[in-house]
């Protein structure tokens, strides 16, 4: 089992079923040399415009396999003419693109690590990518930054080490020089994400 931040979900905190059933799925189905964090918080200060913040729904770990920050969204989905929508009590919403979150959460969380002490010229291997619990998606290409490659599915979801090992190869190149964490690594993600206070 994997090893989980924190190790229960407590029902009043999470608003997404759907994070719901990644998080047990995560749990159940990976060994424990990954480690999963959910709802990673974070909150960058730019001088110029000033604090943003953000929320990772899950960062996924693995000393030899690289980090994850996977956005997770439940329910019918759709992208029409380059917007995406949620499909709430059979009408369409309008919401964030989600592979814009994912990638944005990926640069802020390399920037939150390269603020750690002893890992500012670390480049550690960190990839993005989306879970739809709810629908398929095949071999359908979504949009120019969406390719089937990084996304896990409603079935993608029953067979997480494959839909990981698959999208962790999509984002490595054979001559990337970027790194998996490793055990010193995994420390200072602990520390960063889920510190002992």
């Amino acid at each position: 089992m994997a090893l989980m931040y924190p190790r229960t979900l407590n029902p009043e905190d999470v608003e997404s079923a759907a994070e719901v059933v990644v998080f047990d799925r995560l749990r159940d189905q990976l060994d424990n040399k990954w480690e999963c964090f959910h709802s990673a918080s974070w909150m960058i200060r730019h001088p110029k415009k000033g604090a943003t913040d953000g929320e990772i729904d899950f960062v996924i770990a693995h000393p030899g396999q690289g980090i994850l920050c996977l956005e997770v969204k439940g329910g019918g989905i759709e992208c029409r003419n380059g917007a995406w929508y949620r499909i709430e009590h059979g009408k369409s919403v309008r919401m964030k693109d989600p592979f814009k979150q994912a990638l944005d959460h990926r640069y802020a969380l390399k920037r939150k690590i390269s603020k750690q002490k002893g890992w500012k010229n670390h480049d550690l291997f960190l990839a993005h990518g989306v879970c739809f619990t709810d629908i398929t998606v095949h071999k359908l290409v979504l949009a120019p930054d969406a390719p089937p490659e990084i996304v896990i599915d409603k079935s993608g979801i029953e067979d997480l080490n494959t839909s990981l090992a698959r999208l962790f190869d999509y984002h490595r190149g054979h001559d990337d020089s970027r790194q998996p964490p490793g055990e010193e690594g995994m420390k200072m993600l602990r520390d960063l994400l889920a510190p002992q206070i």
